[in-house]
């Protein structure tokens, strides 16, 4: 064998391993797509009337050892977002089968030796335009936990503010104290 032909041979192989990770690419992507669809699809059914936008927070210990979802939702003609719990519609099994989609999603990423994140944050309109980002490295920081990490995430997504509660307002303010 030839010089050129063993550089030849070698691009060949070359070219048949791109177009392998191209296709392993695509199915990863179309299974999150159906993931996606499948975790919003679970969070419209326990919605009870006409909604504008929801936003979901998803957060995954490593190794699963703990886990939250959350989603606030705001209906058609209102200004207010509503936190999933306050739903008259939203109990245990939807919250069962918010966590089982979230772990499904997980999953996907370290079966295809892609980085675990921490958090995925999704926002969805009724005109059916979404958002979806993970944040990494993010529990260790918090200094009281998940409920602080809730809180911030809210008024970063959408300006949600806690209501009723001197200690979450109180976690809000040192936030925002921290950030001027």
């Amino acid at each position: 064998m030839g010089l050129f032909d063993k550089i030849k041979k070698e691009k060949i192989q070359s070219e048949n391993e791109k177009f392998v990770e191209s296709q392993v690419n695509d199915q990863f992507e179309r299974i999150l797509s159906n993931l996606y669809s499948e975790l919003a699809n679970v969070i419209i059914s326990s919605i009870p009337e006409d909604w504008e936008e929801f936003h979901y927070l998803g957060e995954v210990e490593e190794e699963k050892r703990s886990w939250s979802s959350v989603f606030f939702v705001k209906s058609i003609g209102s200004d207010e977002y509503i936190k999933c719990f306050d739903l008259k519609s939203f109990g245990d099994q939807c919250s069962n089968e918010m966590d089982a989609v979230l772990f499904k999603i997980y999953d996907c990423f370290i079966q295809n030796n892609q980085k675990p994140w921490e958090q995925l944050c999704l926002s969805v309109k009724n005109t059916g335009d979404f958002k979806i980002n993970f944040k990494y490295d993010v529990l260790a920081k918090a200094e009281y936990g998940q409920v602080e990490r809730e809180v911030i995430w809210a008024y970063e997504t959408f300006g949600g503010r806690p209501q009723n509660s001197p200690f979450l307002t109180s976690i809000l303010e040192q936030y925002l104290q921290k950030k001027k």
